[in-house]
């Protein structure tokens, strides 16, 4: 049993990084058996179709990038960014046309985004009570502003693809950080200083 579960972990790393590199579209079966050293036949008996493997993928995406609780501060905050950066990186595809599962890619979307959502104000509120985010000067600014942090994160793919053939780009948590970073209170701006977590975003 655990020969199998490793050999589907595999494949599904094979067809990630296919996805990510060619697009759904422009990728068979016979590529990811390729990428993942096996034959055809051998694939299909874990997996029976190419749109079986697109499934697979975004389930492990979606568990990847569900920490086991919202960051409580900053360090624990870089972390997860960190950590979502790399699968943003390693899981392009998401965010790409996948032809006949794009209606079921946008359910999988949107109860991502909603995932997102509520982890996102839970990480907000944790900052808050922690004194590192600034009470909200207007009503709905902290709503606002998980939202504007949610949209770098849902469409820096592609975003980053484009501004690099342009000449390239900030980087992602350079982004993020420039959201977050006048909304922190004093205490959260020397918190982020005196743990040096802000210097690789340029802060």
């Amino acid at each position: 049993m655990r020969q199998e579960t490793d050999k589907r972990k595999e494949i599904v790393a094979a067809a990630r990084t296919l996805f990510g590199r060619h697009g759904y579209a422009k990728v068979s079966l016979r590529d990811i058996a390729g990428e993942a050293g096996m034959s055809v036949g051998n694939l299909t008996y874990y997996y029976h179709r190419k749109a079986d493997l697109m499934e697979a993928t975004l389930a492990e995406f979606r568990q990847a990038v569900r920490p086991p609780a919202p960051p409580e501060d900053l360090e624990a905050l870089i972390e997860f960014l960190d950590q979502y950066e790399r699968e943003l990186e390693d899981n392009a595809f998401y965010f790409r046309t996948c032809g006949p599962l794009e209606e079921q890619l946008e359910e999988t979307r949107a109860d991502a985004v909603r995932e997102l959502r509520a982890l996102w104000d839970a990480i907000l509120e944790n900052l808050l009570a922690a004194g590192l985010l600034a009470e909200p000067a207007y009503p709905g600014q902290h709503k606002a502003v998980s939202t504007a942090v949610q949209m770098v994160f849902r469409h820096w793919a592609s975003f980053a693809r484009t501004e690099a053939a342009a000449g390239g780009a900030p980087s992602f948590q350079c982004c993020v950080w420039a959201i977050l970073y006048p909304n922190l209170t004093e205490k959260g701006r020397m918190a982020l200083a005196r743990g040096n977590y802000g210097e690789k975003q340029a802060i």
